[in-house]
């Protein structure tokens, strides 16, 4: 086991009986670090004065005499009445300091939540958590529970865990998780054994408040996490849980975090009936841990992953995790079919209750709901203009008209097909940008860009920003205090950052869905029509076969430079 170190020989161990490393260790411990020093005797104190690393161990000091005397106890301790407490198979962590879970709370038709600890470190929240209950300030009737998962720091307080004692009974929880203790694989040895004995002392302790107590199983070795359900087992806890979420990060890549997660099934397959994995919210985690765990007859599954991943605009999909960045979403679960599109794009609860009801569809066998991604969704009451080949920057142009189309329709959402600025034969200037990001604002509607034959190329972009940024820059550069007027400055700045945003996210094509579920393909039209001056009837042959073959009921293209609509073919 080479990758298991202690900073003590295993002569006079109080652990020596039951640790992995019995007989086995020569008093030399690896650091964790940076640097991985090796360090003979006690390394607590050595690592966690070291200067050079970030690296730091968190452990209870516990006399020699104190370990015994746990050993003893633990050895004739007399079985708790501890009640059991019956979760559902979705148990969300949600925010007591963001009351937007409130809402996804309402939506998602949830039996049971957990909440950290620290987040009734917070003064306000504590304050009106205690003067409230839990249950009302959340407005939610089902079961809560107080988290002791949190910082290692903190862990190791007897003070915290008197306050966390107080709060429980003080909040109105229904059940609180057994106290967490770091008990890490990179961790000595000796201290991760002394981490993990005062755990299980103070989960004992925690039947004081006569509620529930969800025990953690804690251990990084065989032997742990056998001595932990052990005297879990003798103290009489009827419900379990495993802090999983390392371990779930890395199970891909981590053979190590893999093949502990393996050995806490095998261990609990046939001594526990249920399971409360904590970090397992996200669909991959949730497969896994299914199918590792499933000598476990009842498994729930807990984490804040569903929102992390909202908050990053990741949406679950039929067991994908897919990224809402670009695209707009058209689904029929329950909280999709309450907001538009925009909305979720917008709202970080819509797409939380969205994964929350993908994942509840997931535990129940499969996904029973629909749905399809678009660049752009068109709903009911809101309008689309389109436009293209303004070939702003040219003499041609007519960008101030284009500029007061914009004021004139105010549209929910403005496509721009190719060919808005002309990068091969334009004189680029400032003045343009000002008005139409100008514009924009005033106007607040969402913006879709697709490249033309004459805004397309990513080379002829770069050139343009560079013939705007160093225009007014003679080599050498210097970077002295800025001169002149401050003001002018800002505003090209903040121009060229927009320019290079709307470029950035260009496309080569638009999937629209209007109301009436109709669907448009917008393009330029430089990849059907090679001459923009070719005949209509040509043109309009080329779009009939292009939209055949797309299989959408509109095509819409620019490039050719005239207006023309045929509505009978689409």
């Amino acid at each position: 086991m080479s990758w298991l170190w202690c900073d003590r020989e295993c002569s006079g161990c109080a652990f020596v009986n039951v640790c992995d490393l019995a007989g086995r260790s020569d008093g030399v411990y690896r650091c964790a670090g940076n640097f991985h020093c090796k360090i003979s005797g006690s390394a607590v104190d050595f690592v966690n004065d070291c200067g050079f690393c970030d690296f730091r161990i968190h452990v209870w000091r516990l006399s020699q005499d104190e370990l015994s005397r746990l050993l003893s106890w633990f050895e004739d301790v007399k079985p708790l009445r501890v009640r059991f407490i019956d979760l559902p198979e979705l148990v969300p962590i949600v925010s007591l300091r963001d009351k937007s879970f409130v809402r996804v709370l309402k939506s998602c038709g949830l039996e049971a939540v957990i909440v950290p600890f620290t987040d009734l470190l917070d003064a306000d929240v504590l304050r009106r958590v205690v003067r409230e209950d839990v249950h009302f300030y959340l407005e939610f009737g089902g079961k809560v529970i107080l988290s002791s998962i949190m910082p290692d720091f903190l862990l190791i307080s007897d003070k915290l865990f008197k306050f966390f004692c107080e709060v429980a009974l003080a909040g109105g929880f229904d059940a609180v998780i057994g106290w967490d203790v770091p008990v890490y694989v990179d961790y000595p040895m000796y201290w991760s054994w002394v981490n993990l004995v005062k755990g299980l002392e103070l989960t004992y302790r925690l039947a004081d408040l006569k509620i529930p107590v969800i025990a953690l199983v804690k251990g990084n070795t065989a032997g742990q996490i056998r001595f932990c359900l052990d005297v879990l087992s003798k103290m009489g806890f009827k419900n379990y849980a495993l802090h999983a979420s390392e371990y779930l990060v890395n199970f891909k890549f981590d053979p190590y975090a893999r093949n502990t997660l393996y050995r806490y099934a095998g261990e609990m397959s046939s001594r526990i009936d249920n399971l409360l994995v904590v970090g397992a919210l996200n669909p991959s985690a949730l497969r896994f841990v299914r199918e590792v765990f499933r000598g476990v007859k009842t498994v729930s599954f807990a984490g804040l992953s569903y929102y992390l991943d909202a908050r990053r605009f990741a949406v679950y999909l039929n067991g994908r995790v897919i990224r809402l960045l670009r695209k707009y979403l058209k689904c029929s679960c329950p909280s999709c079919s309450k907001v538009d599109s925009q909305q979720l794009l917008e709202s970080v609860e819509s797409r939380a209750s969205h994964n929350l009801l993908q994942l509840k569809s997931i535990l129940n066998g499969g996904s029973a709901y629909t749905y399809e991604l678009y660049d752009l969704v068109v709903e009911s009451g809101e309008t689309a203009l389109i436009a293209s080949d303004v070939h702003a920057w040219t003499p041609e142009s007519k960008f101030e008209d284009f500029i007061s189309l914009i004021y004139r329709y105010s549209p929910s959402h403005l496509v721009l097909l190719g060919d808005v600025f002309d990068f091969r034969f334009g004189s680029p200037s400032f003045y343009e940008l000002t008005l139409l990001f100008n514009a924009l604002r005033d106007v607040k509607c969402s913006v879709h860009l697709v490249g033309g034959c004459s805004d397309g190329d990513l080379t002829d972009f770069l050139r343009i920003m560079d013939e705007l940024v160093f225009r007014d820059a003679a080599p050498p550069l210097t970077y002295a205090a800025e001169q002149g007027n401050l003001e002018e400055e800002h505003s090209k700045s903040r121009a060229l950052i927009n320019f290079y945003k709307l470029y950035r996210q260009a496309r080569d094509e638009l999937l629209m869905l209007l109301p009436n579920n109709v669907t448009v393909k917008a393009i330029h039209g430089h990849q059907i029509v090679e001459n923009p001056k070719e005949k209509l009837e040509t043109i309009k042959k080329l779009m009939i076969e292009h939209k055949a073959a797309e299989g959408v009921d509109w095509l819409i293209i620019g490039h050719v430079h005239r207006a023309f609509i045929d509505y009978d073919e689409g």
